[in-house]
């Protein structure tokens, strides 16, 4: 057939098809035609197989092939797993079933006959002492698809366990009851004196009073409260470093204000440095100027103790202890400075009254000079005041009372 088949005839190319796959006839004429058809399989499954092969290495009495449980096989990916119901061979009364011993030897003796090539039954070649052992599926699982034992877990008895933890505890807490009892009873965790350095005025004793540490537990020891106690009741202390060293040793160094003027306020009497800081006189006084001033008594105050230690209230401002130096060099021999928060600085006249010139020594000069002059008219009027002020040059007086 030529041109079976165009763009006019698409219909005619299964006709041509055909045609070409025909099976050709050999030259006697006789056809040759190809199979068709492939010849049947025998399918077997693995699970057939490895039934088999345990029977036979039964009967030769070697081992049986185990299969591990813990990881699932091909076959039980593919094939559902062996149960007991399919060793079992159904019989003729549907009430009953022979045993899976029975079914065993069934399937062992056909399988005896295959090899042997006679059909003699498993009965005849047994022994009455010797059993066939029969393999028995290690599990049955509802799940057709796929089987994956659960692997044995260890279990820990829980008395074990108890007991375990009790014993643990038990050592826990005696090793911790003879360290609480060694801390206690030992010497070595006892506190020894202090060693104070850095002190001039204020004695050694003083601060171990204070510090009460001699004889107790170094563990009871809190150094930041101490140091807190030092600053708050020694006001002649700068700063305080106070060092602890394990196990019972602790030493102090403190530095301490250099007083620069003797402050004598309502019978009170006092110590200052250049900030203005009071502090109770110790030991002997220096060549300082004694200052007199109006006003209630005046004692060390801390402003805040806990959250600032150390710091206390000043008597004066550091620029009026300045002016208090400058015009002590002024004052006459053997007499005190004088100090009004009213009228100011000035001192205590040996004739019995006090004269002030303010809160500076500008022009103090012409002050004084006027003040001389008011003396001498006072001299001449016979007149004894108690307070001569030139704190306002324009405008002086002078009171009796």
């Amino acid at each position: 057939m030529k041109n079976p088949f165009s763009k006019t005839t698409p219909h005619r190319r299964s006709e041509f098809l055909r045609v070409q796959h025909t099976p050709s006839k050999c030259q006697d004429g006789n056809s040759n035609p190809l199979p068709q058809v492939m010849p049947p399989l025998k399918l077997i499954s693995l699970e057939d197989e490895r039934r088999d092969n345990n029977l036979v290495d039964a009967l030769f009495n070697k081992p049986a092939k185990t299969v591990n449980p813990s990881r699932p096989s091909m076959m039980n990916l593919v094939y559902p797993p062996l149960k007991e119901t399919d060793l079992t061979v159904p019989s003729k009364n549907p009430g009953s079933r022979t045993s899976l011993k029975s079914a065993q030897a069934a399937l062992y003796g056909k399988l005896v006959g295959s090899i042997t090539g006679n059909s003699k039954s498993t009965s005849d070649l047994q022994t009455p002492d010797q059993e066939t052992p029969v393999p028995v599926p290690r599990s049955v699982y509802v799940n057709p698809r796929m089987v994956v034992p659960e692997p044995e877990k260890r279990r820990i008895s829980l008395k074990q366990m108890h007991i375990g933890w009790r014993l643990l505890s038990l050592v826990l807490a005696s090793g911790l009851g003879y360290v609480i009892f060694f801390m206690y009873t030992s010497p070595v965790f006892k506190m020894v004196t202090p060693v104070i350095a850095g002190n001039v005025r204020v004695a050694s004793e003083e601060f171990v009073k204070v510090m009460d540490v001699d004889g107790k537990h170094s563990f009871e020891i809190m150094p930041s409260e101490l140091q807190k106690s030092l600053q708050n009741t020694f006001p002649e202390l700068v700063s305080v470093d106070l060092d602890f060293k394990f196990p019972n040793q602790m030493s102090l160094r403190v530095s301490e204000r250099e007083p620069v003027l003797i402050w004598k306020q309502g019978g009170q009497t006092v110590w200052i440095d250049l900030f203005g800081i009071p502090m109770n006189p110790r030991g002997e006084a220096g060549n300082w100027f004694v200052v007199t001033a109006e006003g209630e008594a005046v004692n060390p105050a801390v402003i805040d103790p806990q959250n600032n230690p150390g710091v206390y209230r000043a008597v004066a401002d550091p620029e009026l202890i300045l002016m208090i130096l400058n015009l002590a060099n002024l004052t006459p021999a053997g007499t005190s400075i004088a100090y009004d928060p009213r009228y100011g600085l000035g001192w205590n006249d040996p004739a019995g009254w006090k004269v002030f010139f303010g809160f500076n020594t500008v022009g103090f000069e012409s002050k004084l000079a006027q003040y001389e002059s008011i003396v001498a008219k006072l001299n001449d009027q016979n007149i004894q005041p108690r307070i001569i002020s030139v704190q306002y040059p324009y405008a002086p007086f002078y009171r009796l009372e």
